[in-house]
């Protein structure tokens, strides 16, 4: 991307400094390292530009000046849009920058024309095409890298962290998607690509044989993708308003429409896999995932694929016969770190007839087209590149003719044209894959993160050696459609997940709900559910345990708004992305719903969990107990705030699924005001409300205590809300009391008067 003169357009540096936070919306990338957005707070001024834009381009005089290098002009791109540009190149060939956008392409002369002399907003309005540069990212990144961050950023909101400013106008910062440090993330994929090329990381290919010896298998180089949980790189919705009624007044962040030089992201996603198998998956995993030692062989992968015209079913492989709390014995086939390694059976007698097959069905459809609507999580055959044999394999992703494959014998990934690719005959889909994908037990992603010394030693430590692998958990992958499987690892008698605790750097643990004193909060007018949604789960008994705590960890920022102010010492923050709450709201309506017959347990106390109804919309939501008069309970919704009476039969028992996700709220006072040394002005309610009520917040935790009323966590917090920091604007409202006179009150009250 090349920097457009500062003579044709004005720039501007929104008067942003190092330390300042934006909302930004990605427009295009060339690297990590030089990529564009545009701020948020902006976006009135890029919609004022579009509108005089299509006013402009049906006026003639457009296309009657003629244009030189530098010209301002207005371009067509490929969306048949048309946008703000300037000449760059006149030969070979034209190109044009979009400076919305920071995205150069060539184009036909057509397609370009000059800007009239009289357009003032298009020509006046600075460039919104602001560069950016991650910090502390090596300036040589690998090209896998680079583009994995071009497919998951563009066009997508995050949050920005200045850290530097750079030449040009750019600005070197951090990168986040709610909570998760993308510059982390991408430091993770560099490191792992480094250990990657260094070893190999996966053994040479053995001949197709029906030998026993472990490990035929494509040689190249294993997954590049550790495929961590970024949905993360989602798109971020814009608000979490509250309005008067206590209803979520989101204002949908329209996209614009942009012009992108970059490779296109994927076609197909892979929710458009889950959306068809989401109800048969969710059945079999509730009947297999609970119970341990039963087999889990019936369980469906969320894979298929269309067109039974072309010879392919619309079914999916097999699943693994792999059973919870069962060891099998078996071998690293495909490592990439403790979160993300493929394990493959010792006996390899199957696998054998798996390789013959496939070799000689995907020989003898060599005419055979492959379709076109083969998408994410559709079994197929396809040449591995390095030795030219046909292997099992699922799609992960399509660009045009080129299919992301991963051979599902194996674990490893590849590019294969889609020549190379084949129908899959039905009885290579009756044979489970022959690997598995794995994840090391008892480290939680969300909690802590892999020092970068950890991918050379995890691969030293497993490659080439016969393991003892015993699986206690499952759950789909994020990025993939397969099951990954948490297991512990023995290899030669050591216990590979002990061994890499030394390598794990946890985050601070935050919160623990305890039961409390039956006592009810009084909530000013005004204060109703801000935001709910409308909730689903699927069928689970009463489980007498706590609600997984919030992930929330001292001196980390956080994009929130308020969704529930009481006062300064009493409000709670809910999280600005909500795509965890959506999912939390859909499971708890379902749960409701399908349990009115269910009986709930006389003895629910203060504390326990439970499903509530809302009387205002009368949706299902996840509540607490504060405290109980005979047959109606007063609880807290924990993903919102607000508190309710609710009568015994409008409470329902909460899924054990729905206990596993934590509260998409969290309880807050301000830090830097202790109750015991003053108190608040009597204006300071209205105006504490009014400060932060449908407001974009930055919150920085700084402590975190149990709350002396009802059972939850409440945190000390410092809140900027618009550049202010809200602590420091509360101070004129706090009134602090006369600390000598009470310490003498309180020392003389402690003294005996006869003495």
């Amino acid at each position: 991307m090349k920097k457009v003169p500062s003579d044709a357009y004005s720039y501007s540096t929104y008067d942003i400094e190092v330390g300042a936070k934006e909302k930004v919306w990605i427009t295009s990338s060339e690297n990590v390292n030089h990529f564009c957005c545009q701020l948020d707070r902006n976006s009135h001024l890029f919609d004022k530009v579009m509108e005089d834009v299509q006013q402009l381009i049906g006026q003639p005089q457009c296309t009657d000046q003629p244009l030189g290098l530098n010209s301002m002009c207005l371009a067509r791109y490929t969306d048949n849009q048309w946008y703000r540009g300037q000449v760059v190149e006149m030969s070979p060939k034209l190109a044009v920058q979009y400076v919305d956008y920071g995205s150069t392409l060539e184009v036909d002369e057509s397609d370009v024309c000059a800007i009239p002399t009289e357009a003032s907003i298009t020509t006046t309005v600075p460039v919104q095409a602001v560069p950016l540069g991650l910090f502390d990212v090596p300036e040589e990144v690998p090209q896998e890298v680079n583009q994995w961050f071009s497919d998951h950023a563009i066009d997508h909101n995050f949050t920005i962290s200045v850290k530097e400013k750079g030449a040009e106008g750019k600005l070197i910062v951090e990168l986040f998607d709610g909570s998760l440090n993308i510059n982390l993330k991408v430091r993770e994929r560099i490191s792992q690509m480094t250990q990657q090329k260094k070893t190999g990381l996966i053994r040479p290919a053995k001949q197709l044989s029906n030998s026993s010896e472990h490990g035929n298998m494509p040689n190249e180089d294993c997954l590049t993708q550790e495929l961590t949980n970024v949905s993360g790189l989602t798109k971020m919705t814009e608000q979490n308003k509250v309005d008067s009624n206590g209803v979520c007044a989101r204002d949908d962040l329209q996209m614009r429409s942009q012009p992108n030089s970059n490779v296109s992201a994927p076609e197909m996603k892979h929710e458009k896999i889950l959306d068809v198998i989401l109800e048969e998956t969710e059945t079999v995993l509730a009947e297999t995932s609970i119970q341990g030692g039963h087999s889990d062989s019936e369980m469906t992968q969320h894979s298929f694929h269309s067109s039974s015209k072309e010879n392919i079913k619309t079914c999916m492989y097999k699943s693994p016969n792999i059973s919870l709390n069962k060891t099998e014995e078996a071998y690293a086939s495909c490592i990439v770190g403790p979160h993300y390694f493929w394990c493959q059976y010792t006996d390899t007698e199957d696998l054998d007839i798996v390789l013959r097959f496939a070799q000689d069905m995907g020989q003898a459809q060599q005419d055979m087209l492959i379709p076109k609507t083969l998408d994410p999580g559709s079994p197929c055959l396809a040449l591995f590149p390095s030795d030219n044999q046909w292997y099992r394999a699922q799609v992960i992703q399509r660009t045009d003719n080129v299919l992301r494959v991963v051979f599902i014998d194996y674990g490893n990934e590849s590019d294969v044209d889609s020549k190379n690719v084949r129908p899959l005959p039905q009885s290579l889909l009756d044979k489970a894959p022959q690997a598995f994908l794995c994840s090391l037990n008892g480290f939680d992603e969300s909690r802590g993160s892999w020092d970068d010394s950890v991918y050379d030693d995890f691969y030293n430590l497993l490659v080439d050696k016969p393991l003892k692998v015993t699986v206690f958990n499952m759950e789909d992958h994020s990025e993939i459609t397969v099951a990954q499987y948490s297991v512990e690892v023995e290899c030669e008698g050591v216990i590979v997940n002990t061994a890499m605790q030394k390598y794990w750097k946890p985050v601070s643990k935050e919160g623990v709900l305890r039961e409390s004193p039956q006592i009810e909060t009084v909530f000013q007018d005004g204060q109703t559910e801000s935001s709910m949604r409308h909730l689903n789960v699927s069928k689970g008994n009463m489980n007498t345990g706590m609600y997984k705590e919030p992930n929330i960890s001292k001196n980390k920022t956080e994009l929130v708004y308020a969704s529930c102010i009481a006062e300064p010492h009493f409000f709670w923050c809910q999280y600005a992305d909500t795509e965890e709450l959506d999912k939390v709201a859909r499971l708890a309506q379902e749960a409701g719903q399908v349990q009115h017959k269910a009986e709930f347990p006389k003895s629910l106390g203060p504390g326990t969990p439970c499903l509530a109804l809302f009387s205002s919309d009368k949706q299902w939501y996840r509540a607490q107990v504060i405290h109980r008069v005979d047959d109606v309970f007063h609880v807290v919704f924990i993903d919102y705030g607000n508190e309710s009476d609710v009568d015994i039969k409008d409470v329902r028992p909460v899924p054990q699924s729905l206990l596993e996700k934590a509260p998409r709220a969290f309880l807050c006072s301000l830090n830097g005001f202790d109750k015991t040394l003053g108190f608040w002005d009597d204006d300071t309610y209205d105006d504490f409300y009014n400060l932060l009520v449908d407001k974009p917040l930055t919150l920085t935790v700084l402590n975190m205590d149990d709350h002396s009323e009802i059972a939850v966590p409440q945190y000390a917090v410092q809140i900027e809300c618009e550049g202010v920091v809200v602590n420091k604007l509360m101070e004129k409202y706090w009134k602090v009391q006369d600390t000598d006179h009470s310490l003498a009150k309180s020392v003389g009250s402690a003294v005996d008067p006869d003495k």
